[in-house]
């Protein structure tokens, strides 16, 4: 990889005499499937390099305006390559995804069936059952016969050699106050409070907003 990177020379790092080290990027023969560690080896240089600089004239200014400008720039080609390099395996693992979710729909769509016909004939096999009742209490009834009044239990679970239909409860629910619903369960979307303030809206109900200024560098 010594193609990669200049060879950095890195002489008298005293605070007011760094120079800054000539180096640079050939980004087009990086690979994030090989080994990166020479890469990585003087970018931490780089990084120390920077931590030490003083900034104290406009020469050492210069310099370290140099490495931000420089390693934005870096940033954008790393980035641009890391997704040139991955864009084959999302593109595989799209295509895979996609096609085990048409097949796992059509799966999906054969359970919601068979529980709707099994819920069905389970429903209609307890109307038997209660019909049955009526009339054999109607026939009691005519020949003058005490028998309970109830004498089977409802039908809960019918079962076949594949699978047995039974009744499940689960518990919803549904906002009917969202004022009295515990902070806990309240989420900020942060990214559309964010949008709102670069369109310009400055008041938002429970929320404070302030300005912040922050000094960075822009490069030119």
């Amino acid at each position: 990889m010594s193609a990669i990177i200049n060879e950095l020379n890195f002489t008298n790092l005293e605070a007011n005499t760094i120079i800054l080290p000539e180096f640079d990027f050939n980004i087009e023969n990086i690979s994030f499937l090989d080994d990166i560690s020479y890469a990585k080896m003087i970018l931490e240089k780089v990084s120390n390099f920077s931590r030490q600089l003083n900034i104290t004239d406009e020469d050492s200014y210069e310099q370290i305006t140099k490495l931000y400008k420089r390693s934005r720039e870096w940033i954008k080609q790393i980035e641009s390559k890391r997704k040139d390099e991955s864009a084959p395996s999302r593109n595989k693992v799209a295509c895979i995804n996609e096609k085990a979710k048409t097949l796992t729909d059509l799966l999906e769509h054969i359970i919601n069936i068979a529980n709707v016909k099994g819920a069905k004939y389970q429903q209609k096999k307890e109307e038997s059952r209660i019909d049955e009742e009526r009339r054999t209490l109607e026939q009691a009834s005519m020949l003058d016969i005490e028998i309970p009044s109830i004498f089977s239990a409802p039908i809960e679970k019918i079962s076949s050699q594949s699978a047995t239909m039974v009744k499940k409860t689960f518990k919803r629910f549904k906002i009917t106050d969202i004022s009295k619903v515990p902070a806990k369960y309240l989420t900020i979307e942060e990214k559309l409070v964010d949008l709102d303030l670069r369109l310009g809206l400055s008041e938002i109900p429970g929320l404070e907003i302030w300005e912040e200024t922050v000094t960075q560098l822009r490069a030119k």
